[in-house]
């Protein structure tokens, strides 16, 4: 598999394993580049999927959601930049290890090309929805993507 934007990394690319039609597991590595350096991180998640159209050759999956984990290699910025500038350099989120809520759907071509568009909330959007209620979670916290599977 390969994507593109989301908490998963600018870019990832790894492995996906279908334990059957509803269950997947998957692995990547993400590369995300701040202040003209790349960073690193490890991505482990997993998808259910309760329903599945089939349409002509089509196979869609309209709602596919589960847990996903993140280990940033270098703790000390993780994911991308905050949309704004501080001085402070505490300002970026220190922990390596995050959380997050995957939900997307999914089109199976062809039985072995599938298309993946998700947008996922990290850990941190809960516990400011927790602790602020009523108040609104930005991009800061949610992210979306696209991730391309190739099944062998």
């Amino acid at each position: 598999m390969i994507g593109h934007a989301g908490f998963l990394g600018h870019y990832h690319a790894g492995a996906t394993y279908h334990a059957d039609d509803n269950h997947s597991l998957e692995l990547s590595l993400g590369n995300y580049e701040m202040d003209n350096r790349n960073f690193f991180q490890l991505n482990f998640g997993y998808a259910y999927s309760r329903w599945h159209w089939q349409i002509e050759e089509f196979n869609i999956e309209p709602l596919r959601f589960g847990p996903y984990v993140f280990y940033a290699f270098d703790n000390s910025k993780y994911f991308l930049q905050v949309p704004h500038r501080y001085a402070d350099r505490s300002y970026y989120q220190q922990s390596g290890l995050h959380l997050a809520l995957h939900l997307g759907s999914a089109i199976t071509i062809k039985e072995n090309l599938r298309f993946i568009i998700f947008t996922m909330i990290i850990d941190e959007a809960f516990i400011i929805i927790y602790n602020n209620p009523g108040e609104q979670i930005d991009q800061t916290f949610m992210s979306t993507g696209i991730i391309l599977e190739w099944m062998l």
